[in-house]
């Protein structure tokens, strides 16, 4: 247990500032998005890609995604999570854009939401889920 937190803190202590390394080292299984009134916020390294919800998902479910960061990110549904979305829809820096879970590919096999910094980059965003 000794060495655990040993370790714990190291990681901690040599990452400060970068939250998204949290995902390098420990099993996101583990840990649940933020979420306050449907509200999902996360931080992407570049190349990483991230699920935003992968439960609760109909057809006609409304999402509001709003880039926080400086640069752009694709937002779409996939198979499973992390796999990258690469032509799914572009919120670009700075921009809100409204969703249908339909129009961004939702399906029954397609139902893990997922984003990816556009060309390699990293992404800052919040969903609104209604």
């Amino acid at each position: 247990a000794e060495q655990l937190t040993v370790n714990l803190l190291t990681t901690a202590s040599e990452n400060v500032g970068k939250p998204y390394t949290a995902d390098l080292y420990f099993d996101q299984r583990f840990f649940q998005r933020p979420e306050q009134s449907g509200i999902y916020t996360g931080q992407n390294a570049p190349g990483q890609t991230k699920t935003v919800r992968s439960q609760g998902w109909s057809p006609t479910k409304t999402l509001s995604a709003t880039n926080t960061g400086t640069t752009d990110f694709y937002l779409g549904f996939a198979n499973a999570e992390g796999v990258p979305i690469t032509a799914g829809e572009l919120v670009t820096a700075g921009q809100t854009r409204e969703f249908t879970a339909a129009g961004l590919g939702y399906t029954a096999g397609m139902h893990y939401l997922n984003v990816t910094g556009a060309e390699g980059t990293g992404a800052k965003w919040q969903v609104q889920v209604q």
